[in-house]
């Protein structure tokens, strides 16, 4: 396959933990980040237009059930930085249950902590929602969820 051209898109179903089906279509493109190069992947679910109601209260399940077949912990919050959704992924790193999380701040789910001297990194969602952007913590962020021991050695946040 080496020397191949790849497909430009791609249909795939991701199947959630309880069973739940999504078809989206996968497209990827090669980019320049930070002076190295990176894949970046982009999907996009395929619905049948007939039926998504208008006001979207189809989408968002659909949506989060594409989330949850991810392997990686996804935390969403809303413009105040309270926690609006989890995956299974993450309800599985940080040891709660999306209700139990929904409406709490990040540092009242868990908190970063640096590697090596164990000093907190701060809230990465409130540092994202005031620099309006993705802020990144690097590889010495070390996640600790409440009463809990470290886990994990990178973290990112972005701002919706």
């Amino acid at each position: 396959m080496d020397g191949e051209a790849a497909a430009e898109r791609y249909e795939v179903e991701l199947v959630g933990a309880h069973g739940e089906v999504t078809r989206v279509e996968l497209s990827s493109a090669l980019i320049d980040s930070d002076g190295e190069a990176a894949l970046l992947l982009t999907a996009l679910e395929m619905l049948p237009e007939a039926s998504t109601p208008p006001d979207g209260s189809v989408a968002r399940p659909r949506a989060m059930a594409t989330l949850d077949a991810m392997g990686e912990s996804v935390v969403t919050v809303d413009a105040g930085g309270r926690i609006d959704y989890i995956n299974t992924a993450a309800e599985s790193l940080l040891g709660q249950r999306l209700d139990q999380v929904v409406g709490k701040s990040f540092p009242d789910v868990a908190s970063l902590v640096d590697e090596a001297d164990r000093h907190s990194l701060g809230d990465p969602v409130r540092m994202a929602l005031i620099a309006g952007g993705r802020v990144s913590m690097g590889r010495r962020a070390v996640l600790v969820p409440p009463m809990a021991a470290p886990s994990g050695p990178s973290s990112s946040a972005s701002r919706p």
